[in-house]
């Protein structure tokens, strides 16, 4: 894939454009792209998609605590996973907020784009508060000789939507939030060293801040899973506080199941399978050492591996 950084790397050929938000790249996300990348394969140019380099309500509302269920970087991985060939990062800022859809489709889909055929949901917006809508992105698009392709909305439940999956996620619903993506969700983040309780117990962590930027499980303990070096590990994450050791700060704590080498200063990739528990001070370490155990035991479990030493995991 080739990420546009300026506008004389767009090739001068048509492309097949897909819009949206693209903050949680959803089932109902990869609709629009998949519709794209085949217009792409089957007319012999590429597919194109724009994505914002942050929440627009950071601009329009001015809601600097807007979070996104994915950050660029992951986007970025996962736009290039669904095949996409060309994507434009594009920065929000006031100008594009106030900008007309007219001149929304004339100088970016049309002009910048080079837009053969459009794909976007059937509920997309655009332009000056949201003024566009799919009826007129169509209109605009066909007066300059392009396809638009509206895509249904997808429902499970309910409507998949950015709004909903942000809610599932901060509720600890990692399953139904992960059902509504089409994988499970993650943090991704570097491995900072901590006090070396964990193992001091037997359970060695890896710990990591939590994403200022990127929405995160409520506090609780998880069945995830581990990214390491191309290996996906099971593990059991501690999201929040430890108070049975007076650490009353929030952090991100995984014990990966089996492995024992250092982490430190690596860049790890947690995914989140489900909430087996909340936190709770327990009366002492070996109260919660046993928790811990059986914690273990709950994720071995769920992913079938009574011995986990070298097991791989996946969605």
């Amino acid at each position: 894939m080739l990420l546009i950084t300026s506008p004389a790397q767009l090739r001068s050929t048509k492309n097949a454009v897909a819009l949206g938000n693209f903050y949680a790249l959803h089932i109902g996300h990869k609709q629009v792209i998949d519709q794209a990348v085949n217009y792409a394969k089957a007319h012999g140019i590429p597919s194109l998609a724009q994505i914002f380099d942050r929440p627009p309500a950071e601009v329009i509302s001015g809601d600097k605590d807007a979070k996104a269920v994915n950050s660029l970087d992951a986007r970025v991985k996962i736009l290039e996973s669904w095949g996409v060939e060309l994507l434009t990062v594009e920065e929000f800022t006031p100008a594009m907020m106030r900008m007309p859809p007219e001149v929304y489709v004339s100088e970016h889909v049309i002009k910048r784009f080079n837009a053969a055929a459009v794909f976007a949901g059937e509920n997309f917006r655009f332009g000056f508060r949201g003024a566009g809508d799919i009826s007129l992105l169509g209109e605009l698009c066909r007066a300059h000789g392009a396809e638009v392709a509206p895509v249904p909305l997808v429902k499970l439940d309910e409507t998949v939507s950015s709004t909903r999956i942000r809610a599932f996620i901060e509720a600890g619903d990692m399953e139904t939030a992960n059902k509504y993506l089409g994988r499970a969700f993650s943090l991704t983040g570097e491995v900072l060293r901590g006090a070396g309780r964990g193992r001091e117990l037997g359970f060695p962590t890896a710990n990591m801040a939590i994403p200022q930027k990127i929405v995160s499980p409520e506090s609780g303990v998880y069945i995830t899973g581990a990214g390491l070096g191309g290996r996906r590990l099971p593990g059991v994450t501690n999201v929040g506080a430890k108070p049975t050791v007076g650490v009353d700060s929030l952090n991100i704590e995984t014990h990966v199941i089996g492995l024992d080498e250092d982490l430190y200063g690596k860049k790890v990739e947690i995914f989140f399978y489900k909430k087996i528990r909340e936190i709770k001070k327990f009366g002492n370490t070996w109260e919660l050492k046993s928790q811990v155990g059986r914690d273990i035991e709950k994720a071995r479990h769920f992913f079938g591996t009574p011995t986990v030493q070298n097991d791989q995991i996946s969605d």
